[in-house]
């Protein structure tokens, strides 16, 4: 958990760095793009856990708040 919390910060770091004059459209890119990286990271990682983990991930699919929809599928 601690190697995918470290993956997503960097990520986010990137993203942020890669955006700052950027345009609106190009923002809204590679948000999303960072939104699907990372849910694909959390599906591998859910995926390879057993348990009450991987329960939670599965859980955090039915969020309504919080998460895009793409996110949201992919952890589905």
């Amino acid at each position: 958990m601690v190697r995918l919390g470290s993956r997503a910060g960097a990520g986010a770091a990137v993203a942020t760095a890669r955006g700052a004059f950027a345009s609106d459209e190009r923002k809204a890119e590679l948000r999303a793009d960072f939104e699907m990286q990372t849910a694909a990271q959390v599906v591998e990682s859910l995926g390879n856990m057993k348990g009450a983990v991987m329960k939670i991930g599965q859980m955090a699919s039915y969020l309504d708040q919080g998460l895009p929809q793409p996110v949201r599928d992919a952890l589905a």
